[in-house]
């Protein structure tokens, strides 16, 4: 009777362990002020590098974190389009109220243009948005950056048959910053 009862206590232990494991913040970027998840600009609870697929905290349904894909630079620039000040300024805010260590932002370009070129522009794309964030506030001692060209493209094989405006039109995706918050 005594191994049973010890079987059952230990079997409680370990249930009460993984609920308080999956229940843990720090996959998760979450406010200095009260512990609760920030939420990124689509709604989602921010991931850290911590992040793994069985993380579980205040019931978030976790998202990557990557800031309005279409919406931040035209073709072939570095300058932050109109659209790109509401999606940013959210971020800003949110990492201005979060408690966080650093943040990487990696600037990504479409396949237009020589792989010399692609990378000088998506590296200049990751300054914007840092010089952004830096004017609204944020600790530019916190922020990286860095480029990867067009070697990372979302649009994978679509866009293929296309030339001229409807290409650029399509490879629209491609011309982003993505964004890593570290705890």
């Amino acid at each position: 009777m005594s191994s049973q009862l010890c079987l059952l206590a230990t079997i409680a232990a370990l249930s009460v362990a993984q609920a308080r494991a999956a229940d843990e913040p720090a996959a998760y970027l979450v406010s200095a002020r009260d512990g609760a998840p920030v939420a990124s600009a689509y709604g989602g609870c921010v991931r850290t590098s911590q992040w793994t697929p069985d993380s579980s905290y205040r019931q978030c349904e976790p998202v990557p974190f990557r800031i309005a894909m279409d919406a931040l630079f035209d073709f072939d620039s570095a300058v932050l389009t109109a659209d790109a000040g509401a999606a940013l300024d959210s971020l800003a805010m949110h990492l201005a109220e979060a408690d966080y260590q650093t943040v990487h932002i990696v600037g990504h370009a479409d396949r237009i243009g020589g792989p010399k070129y692609n990378q000088r522009l998506s590296e200049q794309r990751a300054k914007a948005v840092r010089d952004y964030l830096v004017a609204q506030g944020m600790d530019a001692s916190k922020i990286a950056v860095s480029g990867v060209g067009s070697s990372e493209p979302l649009t994978g094989s679509h866009c293929t048959d296309l030339q001229g405006e409807p290409l650029v039109a399509c490879l629209q995706p491609d011309r982003y910053a993505e964004v890593t918050v570290t705890r």
